[in-house]
Parts: structure tokens; C-alpha cells; sequence
């Protein structure tokens, strides 16, 4: 990791910077969420994924940043930022990538939550009814040279 890299992901890193990149692209510059509202995660997240014949694959990814949000009393989102310097074609997969493993996380936290508290529920239909996995949003923060624009574009 280079120092623009690195020094990307501190900058990400600040509650305030981050609260304003989400306020800009997500709430259109309303300030949807404050730096109050958010708590830092482990941006290191994995998970164990089931292959044929009962063998596990153990996953695991690391995010540039990774914040859970209050939004209001009951709603609750997890954030995710990746800080890019060049551009990187398969960044879509691999956010889809970082957003299902959190996805999955919960999941089966649920389930081992459900089992510990006696909860009877059909396993296929994948959780005991009512529960609830909290959304994730992950964002791309491209600090590189603009590409494809002349400069009456700009």
C-alpha cells in the first residue's frame, strides 16, 4: 500500500470526512448522518462459506473503512468506504464482495442467536421470522487522475 493509499484511508477515517462523503452521495447534501452518529468497526470482516461434501472455505476481507451508523432512534446502517488512487475496473465485485460478507456476518449471528435463545424456526426459510439484517452501503472515494475527459469537460 502506497503512501496515497494509506494517507487516503486516514482521511477516510475521520468521522466528519466520512459523515460528508455519505451526506453528499447518498442524501444529496442533506446531513442524513453526523459524525455523532457513527462507531467505528473492524474493517476486517470473514466469513465461512459452505462448499460440497461439508468442506468450509474461510473468507476474509479487508475494507478501507467500516462505521456503523444510528440513524434516529431504531434505524441502524453499516457504512463502508474504499479509498481508491487508481482506477480499478472490478471495484463494483469486489464492493459486492465486502457488502456480502457483511450480509452473511449477520446472518448467522441471527441464526446462532435464535438457537441460543430456543427459537424454533424453519432453517430454509433462513431466519426466525421477524428478524431483521441491517442494510450496508459501501462507497468508492477516487482520488486518481480524472480519465476520459478533456478538459472543456472539466
Amino acid at each position: 500500500m502506497g503512501k496515497a493509499d494509506i494517507s487516503t484511508k486516514e482521511f477516510l477515517k475521520i468521522s466528519e470526512i466520512f459523515a460528508e462523503l455519505f451526506n453528499m452521495a447518498v442524501f444529496q447534501g442533506d446531513d442524513g448522518i453526523t459524525a455523532d452518529d457513527l462507531m467505528e468497526l473492524d474493517s476486517v470482516a470473514d466469513t465461512a462459506l459452505e462448499l460440497a461434501e461439508g468442506q468450509l472455505k474461510f473468507v476474509e476481507r479487508a475494507r478501507d473503512v467500516r462505521k456503523l451508523a444510528r440513524m434516529g432512534i431504531w434505524f441502524r446502517i453499516i457504512l463502508g468506504a474504499e479509498g481508491q488512487t487508481d482506477i480499478h475496473y472490478y471495484m463494483p465485485v469486489r464492493n459486492m464482495g465486502y457488502d456480502a460478507i457483511d450480509y452473511e456476518t449477520q446472518c448467522k449471528k441471527i441464526r446462532a442467536q435464535a438457537i441460543s435463545d430456543g427459537i424454533v424456526f424453519n432453517p430454509v426459510g433462513g431466519g426466525p421470522k421477524g428478524t431483521k439484517i441491517l442494510p450496508v452501503i459501501t462507497l468508492v472515494f477516487y482520488v486518481g487522475k480524472a480519465v476520459g475527459r478533456t478538459k472543456a469537460a472539466l
